[in-house]
């Protein structure tokens, strides 16, 4: 029982600095026949020196109540909210009763740091006598990590790289990780016992640069010469097409023309310079064409389809402009002419 009342004995000590303190830096004044208290305005606690005394009240009725845990909570909090050095000792007092000494030593050293001459001479000194017992039951722990690297112990936040003084670490097993961006993370794992002192080196290797995502090859569409003899191809059939039908209409109108012209000569052959003679010399020649175009017309059509069977990706832009094709017929026959 003795053990659980030192605490709130020695906090309560602590409040009767602190407050009075604060109340002193913002005076109230008494009120006066214009004002009354039943008329005044309510006073506020959204200020965060409110807060603060509200959360330090707090963490002094939870320690009168037993419940240590809860009241280092609000002592934390309300340092968080108005830094105070006298809030400090509360800390180191309550986090030394839960069975947390690092923390305990880190809020005696901080104290002492902030406090300053402000603090009592007897206070200093016992503060003093604190810390020695403390660092004894604790490892401490030198970090080197590179300048801006975010230290994390055990999931907690532990500062920014280059620390200036070390890690304190309660006896049993901890988790250290330091984080930048554009770097790998590194985290260590360590067992810390009492009284040692450890020298860690985290390092930070760069991170991967990402790799670019694969991108599909273009479809092969086969070399331009062979697009353009594609083309060629085509329209050279098409072309040989065309004036075998051409030659094959006026071979057939020819031979009808001669076919009406009457002869009985003999041997029914015409005389040479007959205008009979000229017609059958004409269905002659029509006739030989045009099965010279058929057959042109059917070579070019295969070596045409092989030509775009075998090629990787037929193109279907425009034909070549070097493609230049025209098609002739007179009486006696027709012809093709083209440039390439």
């Amino acid at each position: 029982m003795t053990s659980a009342r030192r605490p709130a004995v020695l906090l309560a000590a602590t409040a009767l600095a602190l407050l009075p303190a604060r109340a002193a830096a913002q005076p109230t004044p008494a009120p006066t026949r214009a004002t009354s208290p039943s008329t005044s305005e309510p006073a506020t606690v959204d200020s965060p020196l409110d807060q603060a005394r509200m959360q330090f009240r707090k963490g002094l009725d939870l320690t009168t109540a037993g419940r240590f845990d809860d009241a280092l909570t609000a002592f934390q909090r309300a340092y968080d909210l108005s830094p105070t050095y006298r809030i400090l000792y509360n800390i180191g007092q309550v986090s030394r009763h839960v069975g947390d000494p690092a923390r305990s030593l880190r809020a005696f050293e901080r104290y002492l740091q902030e406090g300053g001459s402000d603090i009592d001479p007897a206070r200093h000194a016992e503060v003093t006598t604190e810390i020695a017992s403390l660092r004894a039951q604790v490892a401490s722990a030198r970090i080197h990590a590179p300048p801006g690297a975010s230290l994390s112990l055990d999931g907690l936040p532990a500062g920014t790289a280059p620390l200036r003084d070390p890690l304190y670490l309660n006896p049993g097993a901890h988790r250290l990780r330091a984080e930048q961006p554009g770097h790998v993370p590194t985290e260590r794992s360590m067992d810390a016992t009492a009284g040692q002192s450890l020298d860690l080196t985290l390092t930070l290797p760069l991170a991967p640069s990402r790799p670019v995502p694969p991108t599909s090859p273009p479809r092969p569409t086969g070399p331009p010469e062979r697009r353009a003899s594609l083309w060629i191809g085509w329209l050279t059939t098409g072309a040989l097409a065309t004036a075998a039908t051409v030659t094959g209409v006026l071979a057939a109108v020819t031979a009808a023309r001669f076919e009406d012209a009457s002869y009985a000569g003999p041997n029914r052959l015409p005389p040479p310079d007959s205008e009979v003679s000229a017609l059958g010399a004409r269905v002659d020649a029509l006739s030989i064409t045009t099965d010279i175009l058929l057959a042109a017309t059917a070579a070019s059509f295969g070596v045409t389809l092989a030509l775009h069977l075998t090629s990787p990706s037929p193109d279907a832009s425009r034909p070549p402009r070097a493609a230049r094709l025209s098609l002739g017929a007179g009486p006696a026959g027709a012809w093709l002419t083209g440039a390439f």
